[in-house]
């Protein structure tokens, strides 16, 4: 096996050259000199920064801005729901409900109040909630009157997936809207 060369470096080593703009050019310019006179090439994998681009500005502060409602909420409801979990089915029902719809308008709240000023966007979640709804209510609604088959259940997924589409247009082109707004586009 023949050796190799001592200017040979492997692939790992001259990307970590790169990198920290060690490597001369021939001509004696740096690494860090040739990035101002070459374009630089695109990363492969987006950055964390692209990440963090999706929300823009500042997070929108509630009309009730010095107490934390949303977050007191969502706490109350989680400690609420331990409490009704640990109680058991027939004493616990009623404080692990309370605490999920405490846990759920909290939630809601915040991202209705992002969604609704452009800072990030949350179009699936507000899209899916209300078919969720829809769908628990027109089942329970049934069940109450008769035994619901299972070709009715299915039915209703098809409307609630069309529910589901219209919703989710509607919510994009609204944050779309406002975040063109927001950035002073619109």
């Amino acid at each position: 096996m023949p050796a190799r060369p001592n200017h040979a470096h492997s692939r790992k080593r001259r990307t970590r050259e790169r990198a920290r703009g060690a490597r001369v050019l021939s001509g004696g310019a740096p690494a860090a000199e040739r990035s101002e006179r070459m374009p630089a090439r695109k990363a492969a994998r987006p950055s964390r920064e692209s990440a963090v681009s999706r929300t823009y500005g500042e997070r929108p502060k509630p009309r009730w801005h010095p107490v934390p409602v949303s977050e007191l909420l969502i706490a109350c409801g989680a400690v609420s729901m331990v409490i009704g979990l640990q109680g058991g089915a027939p004493y616990g029902g009623k404080p692990a409900l309370i605490g999920l719809l405490a846990v759920a308008a909290g939630t809601l709240e915040v991202t209705w109040r992002e969604h609704g000023s452009g800072y990030r966007s949350h179009s699936i979640m507000l899209a899916a909630l209300p078919v969720i709804t829809f769908h628990s209510v027109v089942i329970l609604l049934l069940s109450l009157f008769l035994r619901v088959p299972v070709v009715v259940n299915t039915g209703l997924l098809a409307v609630d997936i069309g529910l589901f589409a219209l919703l989710l247009s509607v919510a994009r082109s609204r944050f779309q809207a406002r975040r063109l707004q927001r950035i002073g586009r619109g």
